[in-house]
C-alpha cells in the first residue's frame, strides 16, 4: 500500500535521502531532499549532466542579502554577518561544503543609487563553517558601502 501511495502520488513523504547505493538505513531531514551525488571536476572537461538531473553542486549551500550598512534583510543558511571597514562585508554561513573547490559564488549589487562593482574575494572555511568575503567598489575603484546579494553554490 505504502509504495502504491508513493508511486501514485497519493502519499507524502518526510525526506528523501539518494546515496547513490541503496539498501542503507537513513534519517532523512524533514521536508528535504539529500543528495549525494556529484558531478564537477576541478578539470575541463566536467563530466556531462543531463538536462534536468540534481547534484549536489547545482544546488544552493547558501544566500544573503545585506543592506548598505551590513544589516542581514533575507538569506538562506547563514550564520551571521559582519563588516570590518568601508566596503568589506563577511557572511558566515551554517557549515561548510563537503569539498570547497567544487563551490561557487556570485556577489551582485542590489538597491544602489549609483554603479557598484561587487568582488567576491574569498571563501574559507572557519571552524566547521563556510565565511565568504564580499568587497564593494565604487565607480572610481574605492571601497564603498553598498547593498548587496550573495549567493554560493555546489560542495
Amino acid at each position: 500500500m505504502a509504495i502504491n501511495g508513493i508511486v501514485g502520488a497519493t502519499l507524502s513523504l518526510l525526506g528523501v535521502v539518494i546515496d547513490g547505493t541503496g539498501g542503507n538505513v537513513v534519517t532523512p531531514v524533514p521536508g528535504a531532499l539529500v543528495l549525494s551525488g556529484t558531478a564537477s571536476g576541478v578539470a575541463a572537461p566536467t563530466p556531462a549532466v543531463p538536462w534536468g538531473t540534481i547534484y549536489r553542486e547545482g544546488v544552493l549551500f547558501g544566500g544573503a542579502y545585506l543592506d548598505a550598512g551590513g544589516a542581514f534583510q533575507s538569506g538562506y543558511n547563514v550564520k551571521s554577518v559582519a563588516k570590518p571597514g568601508p566596503g568589506h562585508y563577511e557572511v558566515t554561513f551554517n557549515g561548510k561544503p563537503t569539498n570547497l573547490a567544487r563551490c561557487r559564488g556570485q556577489a551582485t549589487g542590489m538597491f544602489n543609487a549609483a554603479a557598484f562593482i561587487p568582488e567576491l574575494n574569498s571563501f574559507a572555511v572557519v571552524g566547521a563553517d563556510l565565511k565568504a568575503t564580499v568587497f564593494m567598489y565604487d565607480a572610481a575603484g574605492n571601497l564603498a558601502d553598498a547593498g548587496f546579494n550573495l549567493d554560493v553554490v555546489g560542495g
